[in-house]
C-alpha cells in the first residue's frame, strides 16, 4: 500500500485477557520502502464483517455473507476472525472450499505465493462463522472477545487502488 509522507495510523491490536490482572503487551510493526520511482503494484486489504449476529442461550448459530469481489483481483492470502464461541470459520468460492478453520484463537491463513494468485471465479466471496453459546444470555456481534461475537474474512489482493469493505454482504 501507499503511505503518503506524514500519513498518521492507527494499528489495533486485540489480547484476551483472562485475568483480573493488567497485562503487559509489546507489538512490532514492520515495514518496508521503495526507492523513490520505483513500480510495484498495490495491494490492499478486503475486510468483510457481519454486524447481524445474535445467538441466543444455550444453543448454535451462524452468520454470514456473500460479498462482490473485484474481477481483476488476485489474492495472496486469506482468513478469517471470530472470538472463543465460533466452533467453524469458512470462505467459498461459490460452492468451493477457499478457506477453512476450527479454531478461533488461531485459524491460520490460506497462502497463495506465487502465481497463479487466487481469483474468485464466482464473482463473490461467501463466508460464514458457525456458533456454539453454553452462556445463559443471548450473544451478538461486539469487541469484546469475552462476551461478543464477530465474523469476518480478511484477506489480501492486488492489483488495488484502495481496500474493500463488505458489512453485511454490502460492498464499498
Amino acid at each position: 500500500m501507499t503511505v503518503p509522507a506524514g500519513q498518521k495510523a492507527y494499528v489495533q491490536m486485540h489480547y484476551l485477557n483472562v485475568t483480573e490482572e493488567p497485562i503487559a503487551a509489546h507489538v512490532v510493526i514492520d515495514g518496508e520502502t521503495y526507492a523513490a520511482g520505483e513500480t510495484y503494484t498495490p495491494a490492499a486489504a478486503y475486510i468483510t464483517y457481519n454486524t447481524q449476529i445474535n445467538v441466543p442461550a444455550m444453543s448454535t448459530g451462524s452468520a454470514g455473507g456473500t460479498c462482490a469481489v473485484p474481477s481483476d483481483a488476485k489474492f495472496f492470502t486469506m482468513s478469517t476472525h471470530a472470538h472463543k464461541r465460533a466452533t467453524l470459520t469458512r470462505v467459498t468460492d461459490g460452492t468451493a472450499m477457499v478457506f477453512e478453520s476450527d479454531d478461533w484463537e488461531h485459524p491460520g491463513a490460506r497462502l497463495w505465493n506465487d502465481d497463479p494468485f487466487f481469483s474468485f471465479a464466482s464473482g463473490s466471496l461467501t463466508y460464514r462463522c458457525e456458533y456454539n453459546n453454553t452462556g445463559t444470555t443471548a450473544v451478538q456481534e461486539g469487541q469484546s472477545a469475552a462476551r461478543d461475537e464477530m465474523c469476518m474474512a480478511v484477506g489480501y489482493f492486488f492489483p488495488a487502488t484502495g481496500p474493500k469493505f463488505c458489512i453485511n454482504s454490502v460492498s464499498f
